[in-house]
């Protein structure tokens, strides 16, 4: 007569703040009770292991080409390049990437808008430094800055009228 095979096990799972504790017990022949448990358990890893692979290599492309993007448009827009809205944001995505990319894409124009208007005000600074440098150095009157009490600037006409 066969000696029937008890085995028992506890698992422990947390569930929100409390730990749940469940106790199993199974009863059979020791050699089945592995074969089964190997018989199940491989096909399932089996399918697990693929079905990530698979993911990986589906997702894998269109976030690469995400990341380029967000990239290239990124020191783009750093430069204050004029930005062309194009959809390139891949729809095989899911939809937490497309999210994502969209609010990217948005910044990414922001910013590409705040560098073009920075560059703007830069070369019209200069442009205003320029023709202000010209008309003080031509000036026939005495033309000087004074800062905290030192003269910085002075045009040719003030250096002959402080006799310099």
């Amino acid at each position: 007569m066969a000696v029937p095979f008890v085995r028992l096990w506890h698992t422990a799972a947390r569930v929100g703040s409390r730990w749940k504790w469940a106790l199993t017990v199974a009863q059979g022949v020791p050699g089945v009770v592995i074969l089964s448990s190997w018989v199940s358990g491989l096909p399932a890893d089996a399918i697990g292991v693929t079905l990530g692979t698979v993911l990986t290599r589906v997702i894998r492309k269109p976030v690469k080409r995400m990341v380029d993007h967000v990239k290239t448009r990124g020191y783009m827009a750093v430069e204050g390049a004029p930005y062309a809205a194009e959809a390139t944001i891949d729809e095989n995505l899911p939809v937490e990437f497309r999210e994502l990319g969209a609010v990217v894409e948005d910044l990414l124009l922001h910013l590409a808008r705040r560098q073009a208007d920075l560059k703007d005000a830069i070369a019209k600074a200069r442009y205003a430094e320029e023709s202000l440098g010209i008309v003080v150095s031509e000036s026939r009157e005495a033309k000087i800055v004074l800062e905290d009490g030192r003269i910085t600037i002075a045009n040719p006409a003030a250096a002959v009228a402080l006799g310099q």
